[in-house]
């Protein structure tokens, strides 16, 4: 069994995955949409599935490091966000590794506490 871990975020998944790629090194964006398992490219939203406008990106991929992250962009219009009910956790070999991940992820200062942050989509690592 395997087991992916996906998250919704607000027509910014692919800002999401590029910037998250860039953070960690060993990672990449896919766009295989093997979550669906639909042969290359990305999953576009067609012309009968709005708010969307046709063309626009559904589904992404990235791969962090040997973790596979599913993407969805949402259409904006719903009452959920990212929350600390479930959160990302980095391994790290030493402080200085910390202290990379935590500069690069942290959006707001004031959102760490107790060794958490929130990214710039409220995403909890």
């Amino acid at each position: 069994m395997k087991m992916v871990p996906h998250l919704w975020f607000d027509t910014q998944a692919v800002a999401a995955a590029e910037f998250y790629a860039d953070v960690f090194s060993d990672s990449a964006v896919n766009h295989t949409t093997r979550l669906l398992n639909t042969p290359g490219g990305l999953i576009h939203y067609g012309e009968s599935q709005p708010p969307h406008q046709a063309g626009t990106v559904m589904f992404n991929d990235l791969t962090l490091g040997k973790m596979w992250l599913a993407m969805l962009d949402g259409p904006g219009s719903h009452d959920f966000t990212f929350n600390e009910g479930a959160s990302l956790i980095v391994y790290c070999d030493d402080q200085a590794e910390v202290d990379q991940y935590w500069d690069s992820l942290i959006a707001d200062p004031a959102s760490g506490q107790c060794g958490w942050l929130k990214d710039a989509w409220g995403v909890s690592w």
